[in-house]
């Protein structure tokens, strides 16, 4: 199934050996033979991606009087930061929150445990929390360029491959891959797993999406996305399956590692459910139930949280069209997981977050960057308003405003 028109400049240099189909159209090897991106590639676009970030919590800081030491710290830490790092400090409480329970110490349980156990890990050796926090934030971050570069250069070759990381963490909602957030790690992860899926090494990608589904409860759409990617490699017949992608039955235990944990704490296997459901107030509906539900909220708010709202059903919305061209353009192992993704969001009670849950539209940057081949002039159209935007986002949420 072709993604994006072949490059101009052929397909990628590989060995001839068991060809998979690319985004592309041409045929390459699984994963050898592709040249590594160039340093640049990857310093470059998160160097500018900080400096940006930075800039725009510096200005906004300064803006309202808190460009101190505690200005700078609590700038990364809004909102869900501070349950990354009170998990990361305390540990999950031994009890899980009730209905009607106002208990703050509880609501950790609401947040899987890879990102804070980095934390944790950098606070051993002598980094403080929120310093440990950001530095895993960032590091993540570089790690994504460079697997987003190389996974690029396998779907639509060298040429242009380095602006497919720029735009996806130049992306509006990018800021979040500074914060003290699990976005950064949970998508390097993801895309790591994509890419050892398109290499055929189906092991790595099971043991890399365990990983990933112990950062985010999201991980485990993996599973069906890597299936997809093996059966599509086999030429859709599942008897030339490679027995090796059942590895990918592996990414699972990363939630199923915290349901057991959570049992043997509180006693409580759902205890991560109990706390979205009873202490951040979401609970999971029909779609078209959540729709309602946040039209209905946009209408009965006015000014600032009225924008929120709207930002969210337009994003949703929007999902709807970008998930259409995904399953005609993109691989299955891309839509599906976009899909999933999406639909889980869209069935929350009310709409929230959707901007960063579509932060999983990342493969859309694929077909951006080769449908301009022949106009990259227009991927600076895409870029810069996006980056904007990300600037944006980024001193407000350093100001402590709610956007997302």
């Amino acid at each position: 199934m072709g993604c994006v028109d072949p490059p101009d400049d052929g397909p990628v240099d590989a060995v001839p050996a068991a060809p998979v189909p690319t985004a592309a159209g041409a045929a390459v090897g699984i994963g050898r033979g592709v040249p590594p991106p160039s340093s640049w590639s990857w310093i470059v676009p998160t160097g500018l991606h900080l400096l940006l970030a930075l800039t725009a919590v510096a200005v906004a800081l300064d803006l309202t009087g808190t460009f101190t030491g505690a200005g700078w710290t609590s700038a990364f830490t809004n909102w869900d930061s501070r349950w990354y790092l009170e998990a990361a400090r305390q540990g999950y409480p031994a009890a899980y929150p009730l209905p009607g329970n106002t208990n703050t110490a509880l609501v950790p349980w609401g947040f899987f445990p890879l990102y804070p156990l980095t934390i944790t890990v950098l606070h051993a050796v002598g980094l403080e929390y929120v310093h440990a926090g950001v530095i895993v934030s960032l590091a993540a971050t570089a790690g994504l360029v460079l697997l987003l570069n190389r996974l690029a250069r396998i779907e639509i070759g060298p040429r242009g491959a380095a602006w497919v990381p720029a735009l996806v963490i130049f992306s509006p909602d990018g800021w979040f891959f500074t914060a003290v957030y699990t976005e950064a790690l949970f998508y390097l992860l993801v895309v790591g797993a994509f890419l050892a899926a398109r290499r055929g090494r189906f092991v790595h990608a099971g043991v890399v999406g365990l990983l990933a589904s112990a950062a985010r409860p999201t991980g485990v759409f993996l599973v069906p996305a890597l299936l997809l990617e093996a059966f599509q490699q086999a030429g859709w017949r599942w008897r030339r399956v490679d027995r090796s992608a059942l590895a990918v039955l592996l990414v699972p235990v990363g939630v199923a590692a915290f349901a057991i944990a959570a049992w043997l704490r509180t006693g409580n296997f759902d205890a991560y459910g109990a706390a979205q459901a009873n202490a951040l107030n979401a609970t999971v509906v029909a779609p078209w139930t959540g729709l309602i539900n946040t039209w209905n909220a946009t209408v009965g708010q006015h000014g600032y949280l009225q924008g929120v709202f709207q930002s969210q059903l337009i994003a949703g919305l929007l999902g709807i069209p970008i998930l259409a061209i995904a399953w005609w353009r993109l691989r299955p192992m891309y839509a599906s997981f976009m899909t999933l993704v999406w639909l889980l969001a869209v069935s929350i009670g009310i709409w929230d977050s959707l901007p960063r849950y579509e932060l999983a539209f990342f493969p859309v940057a694929l077909l951006a960057v080769a449908w301009t081949r022949r106009a990259p002039w227009v991927r600076w159209l895409l870029i810069l308003p996006s980056a904007l935007a990300m600037a944006y986002g980024a001193s407000e949420f350093a100001r402590g405003i709610w956007l997302s």
